[in-house]
């Protein structure tokens, strides 16, 4: 009689058979390592954890390819982590295999890409930002090494400015004054002496805060919501949308009838605070960010035609990152600003450093509602 068997095996596991002629009433199966974490670390390294693999494995196998060479390690020691020192910034493929009695499971394959050195990574990382009469230099240091700098750059009267000082801190920022579409440079020591210099061009752009999504995420408040439909709220005047015509009310926000004083106020949050209700919440007025910070040159206000009557004077504040706020513009006469196209309200603001939100406050002739339908700014991110 012929008999024919068939044995299969699961994919992470192999089965020993005994040699021909022999006997063996036992299949021993090895699973391969799981739990193995892999992650680059700076100046090419790849640091292998094993804290979460089967305390059953005793040995592991691991292989691997770098600078074309094939590389073979035994590991028996897992009670700390296993640096290794790579030659090249790229990714690398790790093949781990538990080893028992020179039984060796399938391999767990691990891909990671190992990091550059760190001072290669400081410098990439470094950011400038500029507005008229100020540059910010912003550096990240995770590890907090005490780091050397030196700016070279042309100052006020073109005169050479040499500033140095070192930092330890996880970020440092810097403040200068350099003059626009000059060149300056930045030189990073290492605690080690090892250094690297990059140079930047000083230039800033001007940016006009109009699109829906330039506004989307910033927080928005007002003390006068209007009490009808929620097409009148607040976030009408912050969609980048103007309705044409005096009757258009599509787009606008519409302020409610308390007081003749109204008062908006809007930051430049990086995720916008939301709102339950009317953007009324008294927990818009303190956001506690992140926020991107403007210079603002310019407000730029766009009535609904039928809404303006109560109008009479507006003042414009800035916030600054402490909350605190400074006057950009004070009783404005807005009949005097009003265009004849639309009723748009163009208010010039001086430079006052740059800020994070900005408080509108109207004083108008009457309770009346009045009807905004876009509230845009121009000015240089910072």
């Amino acid at each position: 009689m012929f008999v024919l068997l068939f044995s299969s095996c699961a994919k992470d596991t192999l089965q020993k058979f005994p040699e021909e002629g022999g006997v063996d009433s036992s299949i021993n199966f090895l699973r391969k390592p799981t739990g193995i974490s892999v992650t680059g670390d700076y100046d090419q390294k790849l640091v292998i954890d094993w804290s979460n693999m089967q305390k059953e494995i005793k040995e592991i196998e691991l292989r691997y390819i770098d600078d074309n060479q094939n590389q073979k390690l035994k590991v028996t020691d897992f009670s700390k982590p296993l640096v290794l020192d790579m030659k090249f910034f790229k990714e690398y493929s790790l093949e781990f295999y538990a080893v028992d009695n020179g039984l060796f499971s399938n391999p767990s394959v691990i891909r990671t890409w190992t990091k550059e050195s760190y001072l290669t990574s400081i410098m990439q990382q470094i950011q400038v930002s500029s507005i008229p009469g100020t540059t910010k230099l912003l550096f990240a240091n995770p590890l907090k090494e005490k780091i050397a700098y030196d700016f070279t750059y042309l100052g006020t009267g073109a005169d050479s400015v040499h500033l140095t000082g070192d930092f330890s801190q996880e970020q440092f920022t810097r403040l200068i004054s350099p003059i626009q579409g000059k060149q300056m440079s930045v030189t990073i020591t290492m605690p080690d002496g090892e250094k690297a210099k990059r140079t930047f061009s000083v230039e800033y752009h001007s940016k006009s805060y109009s699109a829906a999504s330039d506004k989307e995420n910033w927080t928005i408040y007002t003390d006068n919501p209007n009490s009808h439909a929620a097409n009148y709220f607040l976030e009408r005047a912050f969609d980048g949308r103007v309705g044409q015509g005096a009757t258009l009310s599509t787009y606008a926000f519409r302020t409610g009838t308390t007081g003749t004083t109204k008062n908006i106020r809007f930051f430049f949050t990086k995720d916008r605070v939301p709102s339950e209700s009317k953007f009324d919440e008294t927990s818009l007025l303190n956001p506690s960010g992140p926020f991107n910070q403007i210079l603002p040159t310019s407000l730029n206000i766009s009535f609904q035609n039928n809404f303006v009557a109560a109008l009479n004077t507006i003042t414009v504040y800035g916030i600054r990152e402490d909350k605190s706020q400074v006057i950009l513009a004070e009783n404005v006469d807005i009949n005097h600003v009003k265009t004849s196209i639309e009723k748009q309200a163009i208010v010039p603001l001086p430079n006052m450093g740059p800020i994070v939100g900005i408080h509108l406050q109207f004083n108008n002739a009457t309770a009346a509602t009045i009807a905004i339908h876009e509230i845009n700014i121009d000015g240089f991110p910072f």
